[in-house]
């Protein structure tokens, strides 16, 4: 019996190196969407170094031009050619191989975004997978990720996969220390979910940086009456307590810290602060050492 008698949906489980290998040798045999995903995944979790995963990219192309609309295998595939994957060695370190794939992975999106432009999926995924490459090493890319959640916004509807983009959005502009427009973000996904944990607490940090200090502090109020045992939020509340100059209060917020978790590095640190000065002399209490 062959593989090409044993059902589809069970043929994963039969195959091996000879037989995605002859899949490479001849993509015309590679006609349906598992025919190319079964032997991606096996290459990706048996392929070693360079040869496994170009063998993966050739198979996603082959997908991707026999079934346009497998949004997901854009995405992947720019992953894999814009991160140190493709170009590994034996010894990757300190390697960003991908860079030199930048383009190719960033056409491929293109490619994406015009076979599907009303999915709002993709433009999300393409923002999420970009985004970090963007901020670290291609910041010309970031408006880039911008256009891609404003494409996603704008054409999805349902309530919950918007709040997931708005807070998608909002992290993109909260890591590129784009304070106003991060706070914006975190409105828009506050109004579909008011007691969203990640917009209330990332909001009260934003507006501590932006030294709007009862704002900051009336976020962590409503983020500490919905979740009482946060540790982060408590946190945040305290540096906010401490920025305006209510020491004993924050004092008192890290007291109760220690007895949700007695060994919390940043609260020991602070209170051992405190105990030296009135408060007034801590400068640094949004990044501290012991975090």
């Amino acid at each position: 019996m062959g593989i090409d008698d044993v059902p589809e949906e069970a043929r994963f489980l039969f195959l091996n190196q000879e037989i995605c290998d002859a899949r490479i040798a001849d993509l015309s045999q590679v006609k349906t969407v598992s025919d190319a995903q079964d032997c991606m995944d096996w290459y990706w979790h048996n392929g070693h170094f360079d040869e496994g995963h170009l063998k993966f990219l050739k198979l996603g192309y082959r997908l991707i031009d026999t079934h346009p609309d497998e949004t997901g295998t854009y995405t992947t595939l720019a992953w894999i050619l814009a991160s140190k994957w493709v170009n590994w060695h034996e010894n990757p370190s300190n390697e960003f191989g991908g860079e030199k794939r930048f383009d190719e992975a960033m056409a491929l999106l293109e490619r994406g975004r015009l076979a599907n432009p009303e999915d709002a999926e993709y433009h999300r995924d393409c923002a999420d997978t970009i985004d970090p490459f963007a901020r670290h090493y291609r910041p010309d890319l970031l408006p880039y990720v911008a256009e891609s959640y404003e494409l996603a916004l704008r054409y999805e509807q349902k309530p919950s996969s918007r709040l997931r983009i708005f807070l998608s959005f909002g992290i993109s502009y909260k890591r590129q220390k784009k304070w106003v427009e991060a706070f914006e973000k975190y409105k828009e996904a506050l109004l579909i979910d008011p007691e969203n944990r990640v917009a209330l607490n990332d909001s009260g940090f934003i507006l501590r940086k932006l030294d709007r200090l009862d704002e900051s502090l009336q976020f962590y109020e409503h983020l500490m009456a919905s979740y009482p045992n946060f540790i982060e939020g408590m946190l945040g509340k305290a540096r906010t307590l401490l920025a305006e100059k209510e020491s004993e209060k924050a004092r008192a917020v890290y007291e109760n810290v220690l007895q949700l978790r007695s060994r919390q590095k940043e609260a020991l640190w602070y209170l051992n602060e405190l105990n030296k000065t009135d408060g007034s002399a801590i400068q640094d209490y949004s990044d501290s050492p012991a975090t």
